[in-house]
């Protein structure tokens, strides 16, 4: 017997010439025994017993000349049994079998010289089926089986040297095959096939060494063909096809180690072009047409490298063209017209990398020149002109950075000026005038920085002068005068930063006259005389 410090039990057994020998017992700390064997010799030889701290048995079995052998069992902690395994000379070798802690199979099958070997079976932790099949040396070999949540069979098929080999299947939940294909050392190789849910057939081909490799077709669910093409060492190869689902062609086209090369069509559903464009090495580049669905041209042009380039027009689906360009590396750069419907001119102008640049000109339904300007940049730079229905001149200026610039006019569509402005950077600055439709002077002034500034004045119809007076910064300021149209004072006075300011009179049209009035344009007083 053996025992602690504290005088408690920690093992007890028998000694024969000095050796263990006979049964052998050890305690944990707490008394309760922890082992139970029989010794012969100094090793262990017979039936064997390890406990929990609570008392449970933890596992059983025998030993011989020192090695596991027979059957073990091994148990959780609250007395379920967890293993249950054959050992032949302290190596696995027989059925072995795994539970969880509430006693649902999780493992069960076999295993020789250490490795698993023999049919197995694994579930999961509800006690579902998950795999069962065959295995040697520890992997799996020879026909297998996998199954979903539900029990339902998910994939089956063979397997060489751990990795699937020859025909193999997988199923949809409700049972339906999905895909069925060969392997081969663990890659496809051979034919290949894929169905939906309910049992349609998807896609077919094959593969080899793992890619896909040969003719290759998908489906509507309809049975109608979808897709057909050939794939070389994975990437697609030779000529593939689209259809619609009434079996009418949507595109064609050739493809090289996986890019398309050479002419690429597509029709509508009705059979129809509706465009064809050659490609190089997987980019767009040679002659590109489009068409309506009633076959009448839409566009047509060029691309080099993926790239617009040279002359593009675009077509009315009556057949009359809509616009004509020049492009470069993708973007207009040159001449370009646009038309309306019936053939006539809209717009003219030249492009330059993708922005308008040079001249350009606007046309109204009739033919009629509406706007003529320079750009720059796609913004207006230079002189520019606008026009009325009837070819008259209706605005003319200068435009600079996008903003109006220097000496504006404009007139009435009989041709009489109108008004004549300056302006800098966009705003009025300079001298300003107005006529009517008889060239006769209304208003003239000054603008500064965008403000009315300086001497103003207005006049009658008949030339008589109306007002005058000053601004300045846009309120009016100093000494106004107002006239009757017979040339007559009418009123006149003074202004102080747009207010009325000191003493202003008043007259009647015969002259005489009629009231006095004193302001302060300070505190906003009046007083009447």
């Amino acid at each position: 017997e053996q025992y602690d410090e504290n005088g408690q039990l920690q093992a007890k057994g028998t000694y024969l010439g000095g050796e263990v020998d006979g049964i052998w017992e050890e305690y944990h700390e707490d008394g309760q025994l922890q082992a139970r064997g029989t010794m012969k010799w100094g090793e262990p030889d017979g039936p064997h017993e390890y406990y929990y701290e609570n008392g449970q048995l933890q596992a059983k079995g025998t030993i011989v000349d020192g090695e596991l052998d027979g059957v073990w069992e091994e148990y959780y902690e609250t007395g379920q049994i967890k293993t249950q395994r054959t050992y032949k000379a302290g190596e696995h070798d027989g059925p072995y079998v795994q539970y969880d802690q509430s006693g649902r199979l999780q493992v069960r099958g076999a295993i020789m010289g250490g490795d698993r070997t023999g049919f197995w079976e694994q579930y999961d932790q509800s006690g579902q089926l998950q795999a069962k099949g065959t295995i040697m040396g520890g992997e799996v070999d020879g026909a297998w089986e996998e199954y979903d949540k539900n029990g339902q069979l998910r994939a089956k098929g063979t397997v060489l040297d751990g990795e699937r080999d020859g025909v193999w299947e997988e199923y949809y939940g409700n049972g339906q095959l999905h895909t069925k294909g060969t392997y081969k050392s663990g890659e496809r190789d051979g034919p290949y096939e894929q169905y939906n849910e309910d049992g349609q057939l998807q896609a077919k081909g094959s593969y080899q060494s793992g890619e896909a490799d040969g003719i290759w077709e998908e489906y509507y669910e309809n049975d109608q063909l979808r897709t057909k093409g050939g794939y070389k060492a994975g990437e697609r190869d030779g000529v593939w096809e689209e259809y619609y689902e009434n079996g009418q062609l949507h595109t064609k086209r050739i493809v090289k180690d996986g890019a398309i090369e050479g002419w690429w069509e597509e029709y509508y559903e009705n059979g129809q072009l509706k465009a064809q464009r050659s490609y190089k090495s997987g980019a767009p580049d040679g002659p590109y047409e489009h068409y309506y669905e009633n076959g009448q041209l839409q566009t047509k042009g060029t691309i080099v490298d993926g790239e617009q380039d040279g002359l593009w027009e675009e077509y009315y689906e009556n057949g009359q063209l809509q616009t004509q360009g020049t492009m470069k590396d993708g973007k207009p750069d040159g001449p370009y017209e646009q038309y309306d419907e019936t053939g006539q001119l809209q717009t003219r102008g030249t492009m330059k990398d993708g922005k308008v640049d040079g001249m350009w000109e606007q046309y109204d339904e009739t033919g009629q020149l509406q706007t003529r300007g320079t750009m720059k940049d796609g913004e207006p730079d230079g002189p520019y002109e606008r026009y009325y229905g009837n070819g008259q001149l209706q605005t003319k200026g200068t435009m600079k950075d996008a903003e109006i610039e220097g000496r504006w006019e404009e007139y009435y569509e009989n041709g009489q000026l109108k008004t004549q402005r300056t302006y800098r950077a966009g705003e009025h600055d300079g001298p300003y005038e107005q006529y009517d439709e008889t060239g006769q002077l209304q208003t003239k002034g000054h603008y500064s920085d965008g403000r009315v500034d300086g001497r103003s004045e207005e006049y009658y119809e008949n030339g008589q002068l109306k007002t005058k007076g000053s601004y300045t910064g846009g309120k009016r300021d100093g000494m106004w005068e107002v006239y009757y149209g017979n040339g007559q004072l009418q009123t006149k006075g003074s202004y102080t930063s747009g207010e009325r300011d000191g003493m202003w009179e008043e007259y009647y049209e015969n002259g005489q006259l009629k009231t006095k009035r004193s302001y302060n344009a300070s505190t906003g007083g009046t007083g009447l005389h």
